[in-house]
């Protein structure tokens, strides 16, 4: 039985013979009627459509082709049969949701239309090839998972176990390496992770960019949405100082329909790690930026007799090489060093502007740890030993609570009027980010400056599914792996229970300041 079997006979009957008649009257596909490569309708003549040419590609720069719908077979004007399948759909979507609401009691479940299509590319797809069938069909799982994820909110993908081993077990290597993580989906690389002081992050790649072309120094451009995975890696490979030119398209998942989408080329060249998730500056003779940054970001304007600044640009955490050995680093404990030469440089009475321009987030632990450095219960002083920064709340009701103990007083004044610290943020400084900017607010130790922040207020986390594979190891060893799935789980709450999800937090009106040497200069002026 098809889908359409629900049809009645006599009209079966008459369709079935309106059907051989065109068909007298009509040549068949492939001699005349022809397959559509552009996704456009046929001209009047019955030939395929082509409006850049007549080689069946759309011209997109590299010879694959854009498609506002899915290409359409031609059909006889005079016939129902459209009609009566358009009418078929409707009533199965129509049957579907009424048997989800009952308990999914239908002949055909929304989980067996996948299985269906996986049976029908192995049974008729022009591209089935039984020996690599069972790989194909594992990675057209990983891509429909990810792409039913990435329905909901963008955030989402479905991992293969190979993926999901290599996520939770990192290997420190001195490989050259351009400092990224991605998912192959249908439509080309998701960015899922950019390491900060890698050739991708000083390149401007963004985690949530799709590249959908790769052009390395050998000048093949290689299309990301129907390279194999072989391809892919030569695309990416090479040594240190190796660079490779990408076409990405930014913000994806908040183009509304209509708009245009634009590509963006950048290039980036592999570079080592130089293992600084913070910087810092407390003068001329006391910092790990280097002369131009410091002239960059204006902080000659800072009074660092009493005044220190400190860059945050993720919250993650990295392993590299140093020449001699593997070090093992994180945004957290980097904080701490850094908050200790602060201690010293200014005897727990400094002033502190906290960069976080730019800051697209990371690891909730580690923005947990940094708060208990900059926040401070003014109100109920037994608080401080173990300080709420945030609560998770899934869509049940609370799914974890983070606190920890205060030690802002072994850094600044206490009884200071006015607060201490000024916190710098742009459009890009997101989620953990704000997490940890919503914490100082509530508790009254930060002063907000610069632009309203991404808004990004919900949590990701990342689990096992009861499906596995048997990975293969070089050295002969096997071990049974599961798929994983990332997927948003909760929201994130300030200790005073706000969520700035989709609105993000903005300075007051005087505080509002787009360039960063300005913010610089206006948060010397409200800590003097």
């Amino acid at each position: 039985m098809n889908q359409f079997d629900f049809y009645d006979d006599e009209l079966k009957k008459k369709e079935e013979e309106e059907a051989r008649l065109r068909n007298a009257q009509q040549p068949p596909y492939g001699a005349g009627g022809g397959y559509y490569a552009s996704g456009q309708a046929p001209d009047g003549n019955g030939a395929p459509y082509y409006p850049n040419g007549g080689d069946g590609n759309m011209n997109n720069g590299f010879g694959g082709g854009y498609y506002a719908a899915p290409p359409v077979p031609p059909q006889s004007s005079k016939s129902k049969k459209a009609l009566w399948i358009t009418l078929g759909c409707i009533l199965l979507v129509v049957i579907f949701f009424v048997g989800y609401v009952v308990g999914h009691d239908v002949v055909r479940s929304d989980i067996s239309i996948l299985q269906t299509v996986l049976d029908t590319v192995e049974e008729s797809s022009l591209y089935y090839d039984s020996s690599n069938w069972e790989s194909v069909k594992r990675q057209m799982i990983v891509n429909g998972g990810t792409a039913m994820l990435q329905t909901i909110d963008g955030y989402g993908f479905l991992l293969s176990p190979a993926e999901y081993y290599t996520l939770l077990n990192p290997t420190a290597t001195d490989e050259a390496s351009y400092g990224m993580s991605y998912v192959k989906i249908d439509v080309g690389l998701y960015v899922h992770y950019v390491e900060y002081g890698s050739g991708a992050y000083l390149s401007g790649l963004q985690s949530g960019d799709l590249i959908i072309a790769a052009t390395p120094l050998n000048g093949k451009k290689y299309d990301m949405r129907t390279s194999t995975d072989a391809e892919i890696s030569q695309a990416f490979s090479g040594g240190w100082n190796t660079s490779v030119t990408l076409d990405v398209i930014r913000n994806l998942y908040t183009v509304s329909l209509g708009d245009t989408v634009s590509v963006t080329q950048i290039t980036m060249k592999k570079v080592e790690y130089g293992g600084q998730f913070v910087e810092y500056y407390f003068g001329r003779g006391n910092t790990n930026l280097p002369n131009e940054m410091v002239e960059a970001l204006g902080l000659d304007a800072l009074d660092t007799a009493t005044t220190g600044y400190i860059r945050i640009n993720s919250f993650e955490n990295a392993s590299y090489y140093d020449g001699s050995r593997y070090v093992e680093t994180d945004a957290a404990s980097e904080f701490g060093a850094a908050m200790g030469k602060f201690r010293t440089a200014y005897g727990g009475q400094g002033k502190l502007v906290l960069d976080l321009v730019g800051n697209p987030g990371g690891n909730v632990e580690y923005a947990e740890d940094i708060a208990g450095y900059l926040c401070y219960d003014k109100q109920n002083f037994s608080n401080n030993s173990n300080l709420l920064v945030t609560t998770l709340k899934s869509r049940t009701g609370t799914l974890a609570t983070y606190s920890t103990p205060s030690l802002y007083a072994n850094y600044f004044d206490v009884n200071a009027e006015e607060p201490q610290i000024v916190v710098l943020t742009d459009g890009m400084s997101a989620s953990a980010s704000e997490l940890l900017l919503g914490a100082m607010l509530d508790y009254g130790t930060a002063v907000h400056v610069g632009t309203t922040t991404y808004g990004k207020g919900i949590a990701q986390t990342i689990m096992p599914l009861e499906y596995y594979e048997t990975l293969r190891f070089g050295d002969g060893s096997t071990m049974r792996y599961p798929y994983g799935i990332y997927f948003t789980a909760a929201m994130f709450y300030t200790p005073k229970n706000v969520n700035k999800h989709g609105a993000g937090f903005t300075p007051s009106e005087e505080n509002r300041i787009s360039d960063v040497a300005d913010m610089v200069e206006r948060a010397a002026e409200l800590l003097e």
